[in-house]
């Protein structure tokens, strides 16, 4: 008769060491891999918008050098109002395949390239345009421009807006595709998302255009507290900007806790269609809150850094 051998099984102390062993290496890699992901964010969020640029461009190519118009409220003769803006299927739309498209009134473009990675769940567009690379814009940013004017279409119809409490003073340019130094001319970037969801789809959205705030090109990258952009109920952090840019999004380790400070990182798309990652102390001097014209909202920027 052949006896059994007994198998010795691990002790309490080896499984313990094994446990520990597991724990430390977790511990050494799991930063490294937080890491590769969050640059994997940033990546992915400048490849976004990388192919909404290119889409912008290609826009402008159809259309004599004029980027997409950016128009909330439009009146017409017939008293009927509709929106015209960047990111509308008849716009961009045309511009960019394999794209999913929203049920709302104006169809508008809702694919995954508007999303950055590191927004919230459920958000369903991340970047806003430039505002004074806009074709037409809302009578209160012609108002606020440096060469105030009144535009009328060809069939009578005009911009309406609310231009009480306009100071006049000159706050940009509006631009094409024919004003010099596109390698500096912001096209499109990260905006703090609106003040509501959008009930057509249905989560999180930054408004079409960036840029309007302040009357310095400086203070449009640092802030101004009085400028109180609203945060979106829900969402963190809470209570009101000093901007439009959302700089929380790529912040890295030692900047994560400043709330809704202007500090921290920010892709932005050029009108050349490149992508730049970057910090608001290279946008700007905090010092002065003068532009380094880095990054330009107009050409106009350098009689009013």
């Amino acid at each position: 008769m052949v006896q059994s051998q007994n198998r010795k099984g691990f002790t309490l102390v080896e499984l313990l060491v094994v446990i520990g062993i597991i724990a430390l290496l977790v511990s050494i890699l799991l930063p490294a891999l937080t890491a590769a992901r969050r640059q994997a964010n940033v990546v992915k969020c400048a490849s976004n918008l990388r192919q909404l640029a290119m889409s912008l461009v290609n826009y402008s190519v159809d259309f004599r050098g004029r980027f997409p118009p950016n128009v909330n409220v439009w009146t017409n003769p017939d008293k009927t109002k509709t929106s015209q803006e960047w990111y509308d299927v008849d716009r961009i739309g045309r511009y960019m395949p394999k794209t999913e498209i929203s049920s709302a009134a104006v169809p508008t473009v809702a694919s995954a390239v508007m999303v950055c990675p590191d927004s919230p769940s459920g958000t369903k567009r991340s970047y806003s345009m430039n505002l004074w690379a806009s074709s037409m814009a809302d009578q209160y940013a012609l108002n606020a421009g440096a060469n105030p004017i009144n535009l009328n279409d060809s069939s009578g119809a005009k911009y309406v807006a609310n231009t009480s409490g306009l100071t006049g003073k000159s706050a940009g340019t509006f631009w094409g595709t024919s004003a010099k130094g596109s390698t500096s001319l912001i096209l499109l970037t990260e905006r703090w998302y609106y003040f509501a969801i959008d009930p057509k789809l249905g989560g999180p959205i930054t408004t079409s255009t960036i840029g309007g705030q302040g009357t310095t090109a400086g203070v449009r990258f640092l802030g101004n507290p009085s400028l109180d952009i609203p945060m979106l109920p829900g969402l963190s952090p809470t209570g009101t900007a000093p901007t439009e840019l959302d700089y929380t999004r790529h912040r890295i380790s030692k900047d994560r806790s400043r709330g809704v400070d202007a500090v921290g990182r920010v892709n932005i798309a050029f009108a050349d269609g490149h992508v730049a990652l970057l910090s608001q102390d290279q946008l700007a001097n905090s010092k002065n809150k003068r532009s380094r014209l880095v990054a330009l909202w107009s050409p106009y920027d350098t009689v009013i850094p």
